[in-house]
């Protein structure tokens, strides 16, 4: 696995789409994340409820610790990362 300051959008682009795309799309209700601009946009509110695990919704499949991981640290490097 890369270290959290080599991973790129390329790299947690599967995961957004896995695991919050099927909410968050252009055209629905919620937030849309699914372009790097609107992760961009949102990237604090995506860090602080995966971190709290309120996202995804419990009733929704789930990242696993290591995949939560990797989203965080990649939300974590900041916007010049992405």
């Amino acid at each position: 696995t890369k270290p959290p300051s080599q991973l790129t959008y390329a790299d947690v682009k599967p995961l957004l789409t896995t695991y919050c795309e099927s909410c968050h799309k252009a055209g629905g209700r919620n937030v849309a994340l699914d372009t790097l601009g609107q992760v961009k946009t949102h990237a604090p509110g995506i860090e602080s409820r995966l971190q709290a695990g309120t996202m995804p919704p419990r009733n929704a499949k789930q990242p696993t610790s290591a995949e939560r991981a990797k989203l965080l640290d990649w939300l974590r490097e900041g916007p010049d990362s992405y």
